[in-house]
């Protein structure tokens, strides 16, 4: 057997066809996907096509020969991205997939083109060029017989790429699995789109070829590919942009939209920073004195949040990853925190030692009521920063070229270390709303906003209305704002349909299986919840008899005393509290629809966690929830409970009503990525400086 290597879309599939109807050679196929076969006999074919890297091979046997097939990395990838929008994900964006393909986080897409042509031209006998190959395909084949005996070819056989495009051919248009002759013809015209050269410079856009260039240059010009130079990395001048990101609130309790957001950016930002470490320098600043290198946090297979959080209540001393890189020996927060944390940790394992069970078990239930646990939650997240490598602020080489706060509530505690301010505008319902929002929230933000626009700070807005509400209230010019849409996890918010873990999941909570209708969301006045549950009684009587139910999933926020959940069960509404991230995707899967019918958002997490799991919602025709939501759902009028009542009506009168909205949810949910996000701050970050 000889390797047909290549990164995809480098016409691997053609040169096969080739092979077959030239020379009458049949080839196989070796992967490592989930759900697809390999032939079990694969290695007794005279070729055997892959995408993986050298040392993923089985056999694993370097007197194997091989050729490897080579195409600019940037008409591979455009190609790539359209493969995905026309057969792996139907609709999904392009210029995302573009995105994914060229970052290839986590070493995804066959390790990235530049590692996988690097590893392979090391070590193929034959290198073809797929630009050569297209011009002289009979020619380029014929090299073959430097390693191997070749059949004399049949040129008359020759086919070209418009004659696989339209036809059957024996590899590529699922001739192995598909029984229809148009499906076969249809997969055929996708697999098969131009075979042309340089049909990146019509395609690939201008923010897109320049990330490339940063992390695939080297790679183009050690093959021989003409790529410019990347210019100077800095506005200020040359060595890498430094950015400080202000972190402090991932030391806080709680989860909510705008922990999540931080998290999901600095998880974005270490990938981005990592595979351009020349262009980028980020920092993480937390409180007002300490800062952590963001580039020496090893988060290859780890969040943020689970870097700086154990998962258990007793556990206290995970292993801390680290990385060479940076290691700065300070020790940068009070020997104190621990001291008190160890003490509390310490008396009550002495209490479970000592104390009859029963007793216990009411000093447990009283230590829950109590904010120990909170207190815990904050002392461990800090004592991570005291693990890592970190600085203090006079260690520092400052004046940073950007400081990005996330919250603006935060910006006049976050020290004065750059050239240029950043601030993520999420709303404004502290001043079109004070009624929602205690009032020392209200001051936060107030001064907050106050000492970002004296500061002449750019604002990365989350939604196009946020934007709106911004430049009207501030009289700001549309060029101090940036509108960066929010995103959710695909690999984790995704339809979970048919999956056991469900029956786990409602044991858990004491359910039981029901037809229902979700909310999930801080219980505060904001997110309407008194009218939800009103309209879903109007719907209980209006559908007497029907087995449906309300489950509301969160914990109970501010301004909701008297709130008495547990009045409401017999009447099928539940609040279940808290709910685990991993338990989220199932929630949303099996709900009929989310209900959030918000008086204002100024983006919306949850909605878009929903549609990345194709359940539809029921929004409040308000705000950016129109924008963000689109033809996902269903519009009601928050102050309208008679109209939140119709719209769930809706889905009990039509059974067809959540699969079909549901499929335009998913549709929709392929405009939002999270490394979209952090590419288009960074873009962000060095039009501010330019400015």
């Amino acid at each position: 057997m000889i390797w047909l290597a290549s990164f995809p879309r480098s016409g691997n599939t053609f040169f096969r066809n080739v092979l077959f109807e030239v020379y009458g050679l049949e080839s196989s196929t070796f992967h490592v996907e989930p759900g697809r076969e390999v032939d079990p006999n694969y290695a007794q074919f005279p070729f055997v096509k892959t995408h993986l890297l050298p040392d993923q091979l089985l056999p694993n046997d370097p007197h194997i020969k091989s050729v490897y097939l080579l195409r600019d990395g940037r008409d591979a990838l455009v190609s790539i991205a359209h493969h995905r929008q026309d057969i792996k994900e139907n609709d999904s964006d392009f210029y995302i997939n573009l995105l994914d393909a060229i970052v290839a986080p986590g070493d995804s897409f066959f390790g990235g083109w530049s590692r996988n042509v690097q590893e392979w031209t090391a070590k193929a006998d034959i290198v073809i060029r797929f630009e050569d190959l297209i011009r002289d395909p009979i020619g380029q084949i014929e090299r073959l017989r430097e390693i191997t005996d070749l059949p004399e070819p049949q040129w008359d056989k020759l086919p070209n790429f418009q004659q696989l495009k339209q036809g059957i051919p024996r590899y590529g248009s699922g001739i192995h699995f598909l029984e229809s002759e148009e499906e076969m013809r249809a997969l055929a015209s996708k697999n098969f789109r131009k075979g042309k050269v340089g049909n990146w410079e019509i395609e690939m856009p201008a923010d897109l070829q320049k990330i490339f260039h940063e992390i695939h240059g080297e790679a183009m010009r050690e093959s021989s590919y003409e790529i410019p130079a990347s210019p100077a990395f800095s506005a200020m001048g040359t060595g890498p942009i430094k950015v400080l990101l202000d972190a402090t609130k991932i030391l806080e309790p709680g989860r909510d939209g705008i922990r999540r957001y931080l998290e999901e950016l600095i998880n974005n930002l270490w990938v981005l920073e990592h595979k351009m470490p020349n262009r980028w320098k980020i920092d993480l600043l937390f409180g007002d004195q300490t800062i952590i290198p963001l580039r020496g946090l090893a988060l290859q297979h780890q969040k943020i949040d689970e870097y700086f959080l154990e998962n258990k209540e007793e556990s206290d001393n995970l292993e801390i990853q680290q990385t060479d890189e940076e290691m700065v020996p300070t020790e940068a927060l009070p020997e104190v925190l621990f001291s008190y944390e160890q003490k509390l940790l310490d008396f009550k394992a002495y209490l479970k030692k000592t104390m009859p069970g029963k007793l216990y078990s009411l000093f447990r239930f009283v230590y829950k009521m109590l904010p120990f646990r909170t207190i815990l939650h904050v002392f461990r997240r800090i004592s991570r920063l005291k693990n890592t490598q970190s600085l203090l602020i006079d260690e520092i080489d400052f004046p940073y070229d950007v400081v990005h706060v996330p919250l603006p509530q935060r910006v006049p505690e976050t020290p004065k270390l750059g050239r240029q301010l950043v601030v993520t505008f999420h709303d404004l319902t502290h001043s079109l709303f004070p009624q929602f929002h205690q009032e020392d929230n209200i001051q936060k933000a107030r001064r907050g906003m106050e000492a970002a626009i004296k500061s002449q700070a750019h604002f990365l807005s989350v939604s196009q209305h946020s934007q709106t509400d911004l430049l009207d209230a501030y009289k700001l010019s549309p060029q101090d704002s940036t509108v960066i849409y929010e995103a959710a996890n695909r690999s984790h918010f995704f339809p979970r349909k048919n999956d056991s873990k469900w029956e786990e999941i409602l044991a858990k909570h004491k359910l039981t299986e029901s037809r229902f209708f979700l909310c999930l969301f801080t219980i505060e006045p904001r997110k309407n919840i008194h009218a939800t549950i009103e309209a879903f009684r109007q719907l209980r009587k209006v559908h007497e008899g029907e087995e449906i139910q309300l489950w509301i999933c969160g914990k109970i926020g501010w301004k909701m005393e008297g709130l008495e959940v547990k009045e409401f069960s017999r009447e099928g509404i539940l609040f279940l509290g808290f709910v685990d991230e991993g338990e989220l995707p199932f929630f949303y899967s099996y709900a009929e629809a989310l209900c959030y019918i918000s008086h204002y958002e100024g983006f919306g997490l949850p909605p878009l966690e929903a549609m990345f799991c194709a359940t539809p919602i029921i929004y409040g025709n308000n705000s950016s929830m129109p924008e963000v939501i689109g033809e996902a759902g269903l519009p009601a009028n928050a102050s309208q409970i008679s109209d939140i009542q119709i719209q769930m009506s809706r889905f009990l009168t039509n059974p067809d009503l959540k699969k079909e909205l549901g499929q335009k949810a998913l549709k929709h949910s392929f405009q939002y990525s999270w490394v979209k996000m952090a590419w288009e701050t960074l873009l962000a970050y060095e039009e501010s400086i330019s400015e």
